[in-house]
């Protein structure tokens, strides 16, 4: 496991912010914890929590299997498959009606079966995944430079991302037909587009170091994106983005700066909702109006976003061991999940009705000792599923009636069944 270069707590929380080699630091932390940061060169960077509980600035290392060169690059690669892997608790939620009340658990013994595709280069770190209109999984490659291709049979293949450096990180599906990708390297600031057949795009950003960081398609037939903004405390001011698949960009600023917003979701409203990870929701209209709503538990850090079946937008809450729910006028309520010291990552609406999100299990120095796929209930009931060794973090409900989600630890693709 590179725990040097995969951050162990919470992974986007600096990184969000818009950490680069700067000695400006805008979170408390755990002694001895790490997480990513980009440098001014464009590399990847880790930087540790000291004694003082503070970040020390970022240090520089040099990527893995960086891709670089042409706008189409070709694999075919078969990841290895057929492992499988069963484990995980079971927690019962408290289904809390006002906002700010937690869930709380029990837990007991259950099992889940997985499989795992390993990449043809497992230090590649895939990052995010997303469904594509082929019937087949993209995901992006935060080293390796790249957007992978998973078949529901399990095999990959990789596309080159024309820009070095790039650090792809968001993956969606366009109504276009085609899959747009957020590269959150300072040195790239872009949007990509990838086509089924692996024709890749590129368009930059209007505003440099913007640092976008998830994607999705909104109900106006556009993209919509997160920009956290640069480490410059003056200028770091978050945006969300809009793009049309023509490709032409327009930036809508928040009202507060320095709150890294980051995952970004349609609501069943018709407007883009959107996790802050300095504490808030935020919500945009098609036109740009922009509304906010604090989160009950303070320094939770909200993560992943998704619209459930229930009705309402379902989000992560990195640093307070807690999956929260909002309604679309804006009340919140938190479940806590059963396992102590998580860190919950990503959420996905499933297709059997229930959300499901990725967590890491870290100990007081940040050290991961464990790693799940979760599943909870409208209700709040929360179930976990053991990944040994994955650190499960982007996850997206398969055409095939599974989940899919990428182990940035383990470089590989996951396949878990409902």
């Amino acid at each position: 496991m590179r725990a040097a270069e995969l951050c162990l707590v919470p992974l986007m929380i600096l990184s969000a912010l818009g950490c680069e080699a700067s000695t400006e630091r805008r979170a408390s932390c755990v002694p001895g914890a790490s997480v990513d940061c980009t440098c001014s060169t464009g590399d990847r960077g880790v930087q540790t929590c000291n004694s003082a509980g503070t970040f020390d600035t970022c240090q520089c290392i040099p990527p893995v299997a960086s891709a670089t060169g042409g706008m189409v690059g070709t694999g075919g690669t078969p990841g290895g498959g057929g492992v499988i892997g069963s484990g995980g608790v079971v927690g019962s939620g408290g289904a809390s009606t006002t906002a700010g009340a937690s869930g709380n658990g029990g837990r007991s013994s259950a099992s889940c079966s997985y499989a795992e595709f390993a990449l043809p280069v497992i230090t590649n770190d895939p990052y995010d995944i997303t469904a594509g209109p082929d019937g087949n999984l993209w995901f992006t490659e935060n080293y390796g430079n790249a957007i992978g291709r998973i078949t529901p049979s399990g095999t990959i293949t990789e596309f080159s991302i024309p820009t070095a450096k790039s650090y792809p990180e968001g993956i969606t599906a366009g109504p276009d037909g085609n899959l747009w990708f957020v590269e959150m390297s300072v040195k790239a600031n872009n949007v990509g587009r990838i086509t089924p057949t692996g024709t890749i795009t590129e368009f930059p950003l209007p505003t440099a170091n913007s640092m976008p960081g998830e994607i999705t398609p909104g109900p106006d037939g556009n993209l919509w994106f997160t920009e956290a903004g640069s480490a410059d405390a003056a200028t770091n001011i978050g945006r969300i983005g809009r793009i049309t698949p023509a490709g032409i960009i327009t930036e809508f600023t928040l009202p507060t700066g320095n709150t890294g917003p980051w995952a970004i979701a349609a609501g069943p409203d018709g407007n883009l909702w959107f996790t802050e990870v300095a504490g808030r929701i935020g919500r945009i209209s098609p036109t740009g109006t922009i509304a906010e709503f604090a989160v009950p538990t303070s320094g939770g850090s909200p993560q992943g976003i998704a619209r459930g079946a229930d009705g309402n937008l379902w989000f992560t809450e990195a640093l307070a061991n807690e999956i929260a729910r909002i309604t679309p006028s804006g009340t919140i309520t938190e479940f806590t999940i059963p396992t102590p010291n998580n860190a919950a990552y990503n959420i996905v609406a499933g297709p059997d009705g229930n959300l499901w999100f990725t967590e890491v299990t870290q100990t007081s120095t940040g050290t991961i000792v464990d790693s799940k796929i979760a599943r909870i209930t409208p209700a709040g009931a929360i179930t976990e599923c053991a990944i040994p060794n994955g650190m499960p973090y982007g996850i997206a409900s398969g055409p095939d009636g599974n989940l899919w989600f990428t182990e940035r630890a383990a470089g590989k693709i996951g396949r878990l069944a409902p």
